[in-house]
């Protein structure tokens, strides 16, 4: 019922649903273990310290938001007294190297979309918007047509670049 009235509270905020559900993912484990009114310090430390033995850093530091967010809102809600994750540092997340692809790579990579056909072009189109931009692939950059508001009897359509995420 908690888990319920906390999204209702995030709905509320106007948090996207994407946010929303990966709050219920992170929340659901350790309240499937630990009643969330009763939940110590001890308990959110030993459940943090458990997931660092089988996850990602960034993975904790995530978990450790979305409990300390629905702790914050059960304080200021009145359902607890004290917040169980008020004192825990944020976990630290190293620094991850990213390789840079070299020169004979993009070489080779933009060799692969030297085609004529719609598809070779559209790939070296992405590509070269990507190396030019700093855009990433997994923030879905994409090019919708989008019809452009023109003087009567003219009708023409104009492409624009849109990307989700952070640049």
């Amino acid at each position: 019922m908690l888990t319920e009235s906390f999204k209702f509270h995030l709905r509320a905020r106007n948090l996207s649903p994407t946010t929303i559900k990966a709050a219920e993912d992170y929340l659901r484990p350790f309240l499937a273990i630990h009643d969330p009114l009763k939940a110590t310090q001890r308990n959110v430390e030993a459940y943090l310290a458990d997931m660092t033995t089988r996850c990602a850093p960034s993975t904790v530091f995530t978990a450790w938001r979305h409990l300390r967010t629905f702790y914050q809102w059960l304080h200021s809600e009145g359902d607890i007294k004290t917040d169980p994750t008020k004192r825990i540092p944020k976990p630290i997340v190293p620094p991850t190297e990213v390789p840079i692809p070299t020169i004979d790579q993009i070489r080779k990579l933009l060799t692969c979309c030297a085609g004529q056909d719609r598809t070779s072009r559209r790939d070296y189109a992405l590509i070269t918007v990507m190396l030019d931009t700093g855009l990433r692939p997994d923030h879905g950059g994409y090019t919708p047509l989008v019809p452009k508001r023109t003087p009567r009897f003219y009708h023409t359509h104009e492409r624009q670049t849109s990307a989700n995420g952070k640049l």
